[in-house]
């Protein structure tokens, strides 16, 4: 399987790995240190408005009146949302929205280039989680930090299941859907999970 695949394509693969993986998951983490799980949840899944966006750019599609009005709604509901509908801007975490942001600019963007990319989407996934646990590795490495690797085996069950059912079969799943249809309406309903994420978490 290995060697069907060329230098450029494992570049690829690194590349969409550190994008779509690691540099997700290390804004989205900071973001739940640096402000509320709540706020954290609805700025990081407005990466469904991203992808609306780059599809424009990278993939050609429309950018129709409807999208723009989906988009300008969103954004003011996810205001108030921060806001606790004061619109008082003053009260937000701005270190905690911003690496939110950034994690969902990332993803928005992989999701899209994920669309643009003709690879095998399982296999895709692999290498794109193989290269991402090198960055983090070398991440963690760097940080110099105490990290415990005690974990109970509550905490092991927990792990595998964000791992392989959260993380690797959504990612699987994900990508498999951004090949049936247009990106931009796929990605809408994602904008559930806001709803879900503000009234059970």
């Amino acid at each position: 399987m290995i060697k069907q695949f060329k230098i450029r394509d494992f570049q690829i693969f690194s590349l969409m790995g550190f994008v779509g993986i690691y540099l997700y998951y290390k804004f989205f983490y900071l973001a739940l240190v640096k402000t509320s799980t709540q706020v954290a949840f609805i700025i990081n899944y407005t990466w469904a408005l991203w992808i609306v966006i780059f599809s424009f750019f990278i993939l050609n599609e429309s950018f129709s009146k409807k999208k723009l009005t989906g988009i300008t709604i969103d954004i003011i509901g996810v205001s108030f949302i921060l806001t606790n509908g004061s619109l008082d801007f003053k009260l937000v975490n701005y270190d905690g929205v911003l690496y939110a942001l950034l994690g969902a600019i990332s993803y928005g963007l992989f999701s899209v280039l994920t669309k643009k990319l003709k690879y095998d989407k399982v296999v895709s996934v692999f290498f794109y989680y193989f290269f991402s646990l090198i960055f983090i590795a070398v991440d963690i490495y760097l940080s110099k930090e105490n990290i415990n690797f005690n974990f109970s085996f509550s905490e092991i069950m927990g792990i595998l299941y964000i791992g392989i059912a959260c993380s690797g079969f959504g990612f699987v799943f994900w990508t498999k859907a951004l090949e049936y249809g247009e990106t931009s309406i796929i990605s809408n309903l994602i904008l559930l999970v806001l709803f879900m994420a503000l009234v059970y978490i």
